[in-house]
């Protein structure tokens, strides 16, 4: 598999553009990332599951 990578920072976010080969065929990717972001993705995660218990408990 080969990856070409092009990473823009600006003010507000950091945006990865790449090129992956994987058996014969291209995929484009972009991915846009918080520069400052105050939360890890653990965190957002947790975050989550515990607003899914809730709602789940409001419903039963």
């Amino acid at each position: 598999m080969e990856q070409k990578a092009n990473i823009t920072i600006d003010k507000e976010h950091i945006t990865v553009e790449r090129t992956q080969t994987a058996c014969g065929r291209e995929i484009q990717v972009i991915s846009v990332f918080p520069r400052h972001g105050s939360e890890t993705v653990e965190d957002k995660l947790k975050a989550l599951a515990e607003l899914d218990f809730r709602q789940g408990k409001l419903c039963a």
